[in-house]
């Protein structure tokens, strides 16, 4: 299957530093500069950096991934998500054992998927190191998770595919003979319980909980089916809210009997129903509650407020009486939110049906119209019919809003099912983290992918013109379209940041240094090919090299960029490359991110002659096989192909410019035995 399983109880290593890969060394402001060219590194260049680098993209953001969805529905719920056109990684719960031998195991699940572009499978797997750090944040003790698994098509994801290749990291004391049959059936019980609890949930009695429990849990204290979406919201001022606003994401809350803390019982999308279920199970409580009742569709659309005082059949007298008195306190907080057409107390589950709270609402409004003058057949817009079609109409735009949120997070051209929504999209990762590895908590899967806004920026590189061309500091005598250059820096460049200097050197530097530009055709057309090794030879890493390359990777840059180069193996084909020109040498590498290692191949510029027409031109050196190479700056497609995006790059003239120059400074440095700065 192509896939991989490794231990992960090891924390990722630190990646290598990168290389400099700024186009200009710094002239006069350095700070500026190198401020300008790590920021056009960041956008520039798909690399994977050190989260602890000032400078890394990842770490500057929250954090660019984003939760598609989640649930307690085990492995087959979470292989309806599983998209193999993009990268995602997934975080699954496995209880391994039985009584006190149980024990809670984590696998994290990297989805490289096989239809996924190249190109955009790679800028997303730079982020798989930060997930699975922030897996392990926040969690005082035990793994993060015990297991990395790889898959590629969401057929991988099964669960007898899982369980066979985690099965050595599934170690539980007393079972030596367990089997992939046995952990199946473990599984399928631990699913089963899950759901079990959930369903006794909605019939009993509300746990107690300890203080640290309170604190983490003082705003969400659902239980039962109701609190499917109950959890989508952090407090009660956002329920009340989104029940407040006409179409908001909720349409009814119930909260404990606490004006200040605003704890949420319960609240949701699905009406009286989901809130009698949610009064149903809490007998002995005193509870105060919003509901928002929309009457008829589109314009025609009425909307009305009840505040229900709701009193448990069980809840005992003090308690009642005590908490009761908070009813004007409640009222005032609801006010701030939604004015309440019509005020309930109920003590039975039979005084909160459709047919009464419609009736209530109908007798409310025929008052309002009386005192307001409204015409007279509005009353009639107040029935039933009325409301189950303004519902229908609110649970479909809801469903709608989901299903955006969830295109938004996975971006478009997904190939999941248009009907595939979640309530978990797009909440907090560390949240979600935290109840997937909670002993009995409410899931046992979760989702996460890259944030398409992160992905998209990442293409863009924020640059100019004038950052492209080779410095003007040791331009020999009578200059190479100096003027031009000049020119268009002014043009690109406000003087107060980028001054031209020019020094001038003795004519005789001139006379004496082995150069010439005349115009040859390139020996075959060019046509990007895919990546090749280079041939290599003696020519490419001269002998004579008068700097090591620490020295050179520490040395000023005078251009960097991408240019096309002509293999010298048989089939002749353009490559594109990295090349840098600096300490005298002309070096290059299969992309910008490995400028921190050794090039691939390094040319070094003493007795450098220069052919060019165009956007060609080759070079030739003095001495030995006299090796030609042919290089081109036609590199617009092929960079962007490779994700090299900029406004523009280095042109070929540029480039010569810059050979030139460094050549002339190499053979005077030669003439007074000085280092070459």
């Amino acid at each position: 299957m192509g896939a991989k399983v490794t231990s992960t109880q090891k924390e990722a290593g630190d990646h290598e530093k990168q290389g400099d890969l700024g186009h200009l060394p710094p002239e006069p402001d350095a700070a500026l500069t190198s401020a300008l060219s790590c920021e056009l590194r960041l956008q520039c260049f798909a690399q994977t950096s050190n989260p602890n680098r000032s400078c890394c993209i990842v770490a500057s953001m929250d954090v660019p991934v984003v939760v598609l969805g989640a649930g307690d529905g085990g492995v087959e719920e979470l292989q309806l998500w599983v998209d193999d056109s993009s990268v995602q990684w997934a975080l699954l719960e496995f209880c391994v054992g039985q009584g006190p031998l149980a024990r809670q195991r984590m696998i994290f699940l990297h989805v490289n998927g096989e239809r996924c572009s190249p190109i955009a499978r790679g800028r997303a797997n730079e982020l798989t190191p930060e997930v699975q750090r922030l897996m392990r944040e926040g969690l005082e003790m035990g793994e993060a998770f015990h297991a990395t698994v790889e898959v590629k098509t969401a057929e991988e994801v099964s669960l007898s595919n899982l369980l066979e290749r985690v099965l050595p990291f599934f170690t539980v004391d007393g079972s030596d003979g367990y089997t992939v049959k046995w952990l199946h059936s473990q599984y399928e019980q631990q699913l089963s319980s899950a759901k079990a609890a959930g369903i006794a949930a909605t019939s009993s009695e509300p746990r107690s909980t300890t203080d640290a429990e309170q604190k983490s849990d003082s705003d969400v204290v659902g239980i039962g089916a109701h609190q499917a979406s109950a959890c989508s919201l952090y407090n009660g001022r956002d329920a009340l809210k989104a029940v407040g606003e006409p179409m908001g994401a909720w349409n009814w809350v119930f909260f404990q009997a606490d004006p200040v803390n605003l704890k949420v019982v319960g609240g949701g999308i699905g009406s009286l129903e989901e809130m009698k279920s949610c009064y149903e199970a809490h007998p002995t409580d005193v509870l105060f509650g919003l509901l928002r009742l929309g009457f008829g569709e589109g314009r025609l659309r009425r909307t009305k407020y009840v505040f229900i005082h709701a009193v448990g059949a069980k809840a005992p007298v003090v308690a009642r009486g005590r908490l009761s008195a908070e009813r004007p306190k409640m009222e005032e907080v609801f006010g701030q939110f939604a004015s309440a057409s019509v005020m309930m107390e109920i003590q039975h589950l039979a005084d909160l049906t459709l047919d009464s709270v419609v009736e209530r609402v109908r007798r409310a409004a025929i008052v309002d119209d009386d005192i307001l003058g409204r015409d007279a057949g509005s009353p009639s817009v107040f029935s039933v019919e009325a409301f189950q079609k303004a519902l229908q109409e609110e649970k479909l735009g809801r469903a709608a809003e989901l299903q955006t949120l969830r295109r938004r997070s996975t971006g478009l051209g997904t190939g999941l099912p248009a009907d595939l929504v979640s309530e978990w999209a797009g909440r907090p990762l560390s949240e979600v983290v935290s109840l997937v590895h909670k002993v009995g908590g409410p899931l046992n899967w979760a989702l996460f992918a890259p944030d398409p806004t992160w992905l998209s920026r990442r293409r863009t590189v924020k640059t100019t013109q004038a950052s492209l061309l080779p410095d003007q500091v040791a331009a020999p005598s009578g200059g190479y379209l100096r003027a031009e250059a000049a020119q268009a820096s002014r043009a690109s460049t406000p003087a107060k940041e980028r001054p031209c200097k020019s020094i001038e050197e003795p004519d005789s530097a001139a006379k004496e240094t082995e150069i010439s530009c005349t115009s040859t055709a390139a020996d075959s057309p060019i046509t990007p090919a895919q990546e090749q090794p280079d041939a290599q030879s003696d020519e490419d890493t001269p002998r004579g090299s008068t700097m090591s390359f620490y020295q050179l990777h520490h040395a000023a840059h005078r251009i960097s960029g991408p240019l096309l180069k002509q293999s010298s193996a048989w089939h002749g084909r353009w490559q594109l490359r990295w090349m840098e020109v600096k300490g005298g040498h002309l070096m290059w590498w299969h992309g910008p991110t490995f400028v921190s290692s050794e090039p691939v191949g390094m040319l070094q510029l003493a007795g450098l002659k220069v052919h060019s027409q165009g956007n060609t031109f080759s070079l030739s050196t003095s001495g030995g096989k006299q090796k030609v190479y042919h290089l081109s700056a036609d590199i617009a497609d092929a960079a962007a192909a490779a994700g090299w995006v900029a406004p523009a790059w280095p042109k070929a003239k540029y480039w010569i410019q810059a050979l030139e120059q460094d050549a002339h400074r190499l053979f005077w440095s030669h003439r007074t035995k000085l280092p070459l700065l």
